[in-house]
């Protein structure tokens, strides 16, 4: 059980976690891909489209298969709850964070129950891997990803040595972290293979059954969902043609497979440096042990490390990628490291109520606030009077690759952007000082894009 210490240790670090994340969660503009996932939930929330039909907009990417469509499902409830403001995505990413948290204090309280109270210092290295305080800011699919195969790694934590339900729920999880994103959502069938390493006590034909009953459970759900609708099974099909097979072959976005760990070993160079220097000083001084490895901290490494390395297989490699990976590493750095836990309350109390003060006072400053592409989005919003939801408003040809124009039009205006100009519009947008459209005559100049409206022919 968590004594009071700990208790406010976890607090003080949750603060730290909303101080860090304060410029930029509550605040305007995001990051493309979370833009396309924002507009795809906020189509499901109004009912243009449907959870097997996704659509960005409705002249780009009108049927996307970048994704199976689940988290934006779940993303489009929290548009419907909260009447499609932009703080929507944003109160859904910080859910499925608190989520991953717990998550990962059932882990810890699982195989370190004679550790609970160091629990604190797993969950600071977390919140200050640089990738989670830009991750939840920006509603990437990855904050769901981590949530479901935290979950997944729970059950099968308790169907080690408990109920084999477990094992199902385990199952259940993994499928549902497929349906958001797909074949890097399966890494937790290791798991078990994971914990012989780990523990090798462990007899290898109960963890070659266990992990054969695990992908069943899997196959099975997917067998279930397949049978009951026709429509899932086409548009897997497409996706996974489409994101697997051509994308992996094709889409090269960095030069070599290696560059996947230099962009793990920046995220985990803080965290493995004081581990270091803790390890350095219990050498020297003879001191009690602060640096101690341990079988568990050997399965929270190798859980890691099935979550990212796999990610070398394909050219196609974003940091980001490895966000679902963050939480074990956190797990295994935590535990690492013995911090005796005395009675710190009396003057820790009071640090974790100045931390949470700062905390809300921050994020209570930067609400609202346009933190990215601030000269387009103040443009996007500036011109909600001139193009009604659910119009198209034409665009020059050059600005057709500005993919977060498309996406701050759709997200903040319902407004798709026409840059094929087959059909004209009553309004066409270029950057600003570009060239006049012919046919059309300046109506507004604004700060990234210039306003021209349709010219008007008077009767003779």
């Amino acid at each position: 059980m968590l004594n009071k210490t700990s208790n406010t240790l976890i607090l003080s670090v949750l603060a730290v976690f909303f101080i860090v994340i304060a410029p930029n969660w509550l605040a305007e503009g995001m990051f493309m891909d979370g833009l396309i996932y924002s507009s795809i939930s906020l189509n499901m929330a109004t009912g243009q489209c449907s959870f097997w039909e996704p659509s960005f907009t409705k002249t780009f990417i009108t049927n996307f298969d970048g994704h199976p469509p689940l988290s934006f499902w779940l993303e489009s409830w929290f548009f419907k709850w909260f009447n499609l403001h932009p703080v929507s995505e944003r109160i859904y990413a910080m859910i499925m964070y608190l989520g991953s948290f717990g998550m990962m204090h059932l882990i810890w309280k699982k195989l370190l129950p004679e550790r609970i109270n160091g629990f604190w210092l797993a969950l600071l290295f977390f919140v200050l891997f640089p990738l989670i305080g830009w991750s939840v800011s920006n509603g990437l699919i990855e904050n769901t990803l981590m949530f479901f195969t935290l979950g997944a790694v729970y059950f099968l934590v308790l169907s080690v040595d408990q109920n084999r339900l477990y094992l199902l729920l385990g199952g259940l999880f993994i499928f549902l972290a497929t349906l958001t994103k797909g074949p890097v959502g399966l890494f937790p069938l290791g798991f078990y293979m994971a914990y012989q390493l780990a523990f090798p006590s462990t007899q290898w034909m109960k963890t070659i059954g266990r992990t054969v009953a695990l992908i069943a459970s899997v196959v099975l759900c997917y067998v279930v969902l397949f049978v009951s609708s026709d429509q899932a099974l086409s548009s897997l099909q497409q996706y996974f043609q489409k994101q697997i097979v051509e994308s992996a072959a094709e889409v090269q976005v960095v030069d070599h497979r290696f560059v996947i760990i230099g962009k793990l070993l920046q995220e985990l160079i803080a965290a493995a440096s004081l581990t270091l220097v803790l390890f350095i000083v219990q050498k020297t001084t003879q001191r009690k042990q602060l640096v101690q490895w341990s079988s568990t901290s050997s399965l929270f490494l190798i859980v890691g490390l099935m979550a990212s390395l796999p990610i070398m297989i394909t050219l196609k490699q974003r940091g980001f990628y490895l966000i679902p990976s963050l939480p074990y590493f956190a797990l295994f750095f935590g535990s690492l490291i013995h911090v005796p836990i005395v009675n710190w309350n009396k003057w820790l109390k009071p640090v974790a109520v100045v931390l949470s003060i700062v905390a809300i006072g921050l994020n209570s400053y930067f609400f609202g606030e346009i933190n990215r592409d601030k000269e387009k989005l103040e443009d996007v919003i500036a011109l909600r009077n001139d193009v009604a939801p659910g119009d198209f408003l034409g665009m020059s040809k050059d600005l057709f690759s500005d993919w977060s124009g498309h996406g701050y039009f759709y997200r903040y205006n319902q407004v798709s952007l026409d840059g094929t100009l087959k059909r004209p519009h009553q309004y066409l947008i270029t950057r600003r000082g570009g060239k006049v459209p012919e046919g059309y005559q300046l109506k507004t100049s604004l700060k990234y894009y210039d306003l021209f409206e349709k010219k008007t022919v008077n009767p003779q």
